[in-house]
């Protein structure tokens, strides 16, 4: 399987990005609904596409999105191999 990449991002660091769109998405459907005067768009149906478009690009369901959580930190210092 090739590795999904999107302007030199790694899919590891796009599906945060994409999970963000849609963790947001209801509050923009809310407050942003129906064409915006100085945009000429559907704020909600434009993101609603970006969101269904990117989550197929990086290979995971829209319903997944939420599960995949960002990378546990590492702390502390490498140890040195001996």
């Amino acid at each position: 399987m090739s590795e999904v990449r999107s302007e030199g991002v790694d899919r590891e660091r796009l599906v945060p990005v994409v999970a963000g769109i849609a963790e947001v998405l209801p509050w923009v459907k809310q407050w942003h609904s129906g064409l915006d005067p100085n945009l000429g768009v559907d704020l909600y149906e434009y993101l609603n596409g970006q969101l269904l478009e990117k989550a197929q690009q990086v290979g995971v369901p829209v319903s997944e999105l939420g599960q995949s959580g960002p990378p546990v930190p590492v702390r502390g210092r490498k140890t040195k191999g001996r």
